[in-house]
């Protein structure tokens, strides 16, 4: 019999498909010509790049197939067939900025792409031109692509040489993220949609002042997202190169507002310049051009704390830029001669574990002939952020009309649970609900992150409503009609009671053929399966037939009956 609603899940496996399976991180170029394909899963060497430059630049490869679109060391704009782009020249970033450009796609546009420039601040020549946008047009130029007329588009000046971004909470948009430079604490934070940049930012004061000073010291250094979105590191430099002492400043960031909060600042020796989170978001790596490689786990979320957790991977030998890649590991830029290129990418190969064993490797990729300087290529980390971890959800369940249930998720490392539709529930948040549905209802519940996002990562569970189960041990109630049309209504023919013992079911056309036949005992779990109207492979035309069930209740009551029953189509 089927007297109760059977609780489906179903494991919606929503591994955000747009997040996770994006390439446009694909092709690196940085250095002394050095270059990098991650198209395999491993980097292997590109040597056809045009970059020379010793810090920053950002490359942009096609989303679906992580071929090579076009590169820029924040100056130069360079197609993939390596010409310079028309209009590619005279770009305002900085040969000396520590991020000098970052790439993003136009939200509102598959062939149009963002190129944010940042200047070296007092280094640059001509100095301070601040932060700049151009719009590159893919379509032009016979799929080259073109710099179009909105080029070194201003947003501010001064600005340090920090460049970064994040995707918004609605999963389209993006958060172009800056700091000001001019003895301030100011961060300007503007907001890219399918209309473009809106020039006004979100402004959020919080954190180390970034101090202006003649050599213009205070403005390099990194300053990177978490991959998930919800965390900014920075990198605050002395206004002094005899300054003894360098900040790290932590921060939450807001996906939804772009609102940079909860300062965590650590006093760290001076000579900090590169920087990177984990893949899952739980360790802070710290590189020195003096000489270290530093990780911090940041599980705490207190400064001092963090700060203690300090575990040096390397002490020997000169590091600057730090890039997540592909294959999961960190890339960090070393060298070891002062002002020379170097043939070696230091790695650390398991950056999400702790200690000796996230594996650091001083030599860790061998780039022949073509060299790294200070800088890799400048991504938005959210490109790397690791699948999401399933939701367990609650296991298969069974109650009645009327009846309320408990539908559970766990199992991830979110902020919370939302949970959709609203009708028969008696809330929408939370990691558990209480649901008391009317009708049959699929219910989505969607991880919740720490800027109150609702991701991508979900599960469905469909609760099955039946409004005939509530009989009485050793009753029944046999339908006289059934309509097995596949509108999921009434589509079964079902003996509905409890509480059998043995049973038997016979249904016979009109001439006395049997059509359906069920037996059972205890081991059946005493529920008599139904028919489905089908006899022979073929759903049978409407028609009136007779039934036989016998048998014996669990109090040893014995059953006969007798009867007709219509199928309707």
């Amino acid at each position: 019999m089927r007297s109760l609603i059977f609780f489906f899940v179903f494991l919606s496996a929503s591994f955000v498909n747009s997040l996770f399976a994006q390439k446009e991180a694909t092709v690196w170029y940085f250095g002394c010509n050095g270059g990098l394909d991650f198209i395999s899963g491993s980097p292997v060497l590109r040597t056809d790049g045009l970059i020379s430059t010793n810090e920053g630049t950002a490359v942009m490869s096609d989303r679906t197939t992580g071929g090579l679109l076009f590169y820029t060391d924040g100056v130069t704009v360079w197609d993939r067939n390596h010409n310079v782009m028309p209009n590619g020249s005279g770009l305002l970033g900085g040969p000396s900025s520590t991020q000098a450009a970052l790439i993003l796609p136009d939200p509102g546009n598959t062939q149009k792409y963002y190129i944010f420039t940042a200047d070296a601040g007092l280094y640059a020549n001509p100095p301070s031109q601040g932060i700049r946008y151009n719009v590159v047009d893919m379509s032009l130029n016979g799929g080259f692509g073109n710099i179009t007329a909105v080029k070194n588009q201003l947003l501010y000046q001064p600005a340090s040489e920090k460049l970064t971004a994040v995707k918004h909470c609605n999963g389209k948009d993006f958060w172009i993220i800056t700091h000001q430079f001019n003895n301030t604490n100011n961060f300007s934070v503007y907001l890219l949609t399918a209309t473009g940049v809106n020039a006004t930012p979100v402004v959020s004061s919080v954190g180390s002042v970034h101090v202006a000073d003649a050599a213009g010291q205070n403005t390099l250094g990194y300053m990177k997202s978490s991959p998930d979105g919800n965390r900014l590191a920075v990198i605050v430099n002395p206004s002094s190169f005899t300054a003894s002492q360098v900040n790290l400043d932590i921060f939450d960031f807001n996906r939804s507002t772009g609102i940079i909060s909860n300062p965590l600042i650590i006093s760290r020796p001076r000579s900090d310049y590169g920087l990177s989170f984990s893949p899952d978001n739980s360790k802070l790596y710290v590189s020195s051009y003096v000489g270290s490689v530093n990780q911090f786990n940041l599980a705490s979320g207190v400064a001092s704390t963090i700060a203690a957790s300090k575990f040096l991977l390397s002490s020997g030998g000169q590091f600057y830029g730090m890039q997540l890649a592909y294959d999961g590991k960190l890339y960090i830029a070393r060298n070891i001669y002062g002002l020379q290129c170097d043939r070696y990418l230091a790695v650390v190969n398991s950056p999400n574990l702790l200690g000796a064993a996230a594996g650091f490797v001083a030599q860790g990729f061998d780039l022949t002939s073509n060299h790294v300087w200070y800088g890799l290529p400048n991504f938005m980390d959210n490109y790397f952020a690791e699948p999401p971890v399933p939701i367990d959800v609650s296991s298969n369940t069974a109650i009645c009309i009327g009846d309320n249930i408990t539908l559970t998720a766990s199992g991830t490392t979110s902020a919370g649970y939302s949970w959709a539709p609203s009708s028969g529930l008696n809330s929408t948040i939370g990691s558990s609900v209480s649901a008391n549905p009317i009708v049959t209802t699929t219910y989505s519940v969607n991880e919740i992150d720490a800027s109150g996002c609702a991701t991508n990562n979900s599960e469905n569970i469909i609760v099955e409503v039946k409004d005939t189960c509530k009989i009485i041990c050793g009753e029944l109630f046999i339908p006289n009609v059934f309509s097995p049309n596949g509108d999921d209504n009434n589509d079964i023919f079902f003996v509905q009671g409890n509480c059998f013992k043995t049973f038997s079911l016979k249904i016979f056309n009109r001439w006395g053929e049997k059509v359906f036949s069920a037996e059972g005992g205890p081991a059946s779990g005493g529920e008599i399966p139904g028919w489905n109207g089908i006899f022979r492979g073929e759903l049978l035309n409407t028609g009136v037939f007779a039934f036989e069930l016998s048998g014996t209740f669990s109090s040893g009551k014995e059953l006969l009956r007798k009867g007709n029953i219509s199928l309707i189509r």
